[in-house]
């Protein structure tokens, strides 16, 4: 199976995904550091190329979406393999309104997303 372009990780109470480097600088996306309280739902996807709606800053290619897509007054980032289940996971008081990402295993990542969001919230 191909990889899916950055990888989400869940550390210490936050989501973080590190600045693409090599050729995916050219999708302009930087570091992501969210604190996990700031989740309000995660939604596993098959294809997460269809999770992606607006118009985007960043790369397109026939199986690699990376950047910054535009909608509705709001802004995604997104680093999707097409070929690579993923996760989209939705924010409140963030930069993004959602991130949508390939993932090795979304079920789980969203597991581990929904656990540390839970712990943080004392529950």
């Amino acid at each position: 199976m191909p990889d899916a372009p950055v990888q989400l990780l869940v550390e210490d109470g936050r989501l973080r995904i590190d600045s693409p480097t090599g050729f995916d600088r050219a999708s302009l996306l930087g570091s992501i550091d969210i604190p996990v309280e700031h989740v309000t739902d995660v939604e596993v996807v098959e294809r997460p190329g269809d999770a992606i709606t607006g118009w985007r800053e960043g790369i397109g290619l026939p199986h690699l979406r990376m950047g910054t897509w535009h909608h509705d007054g709001a802004k995604d980032y997104v680093a999707v393999n097409t070929q690579v289940p993923g996760v989209v996971v939705t924010l409140r008081e963030e930069e993004f309104a959602r991130l949508v990402v390939s993932a090795a295993d979304p079920s789980g990542l969203a597991r581990q997303i929904i656990s540390a969001r839970d712990a943080a919230a004392g529950g």
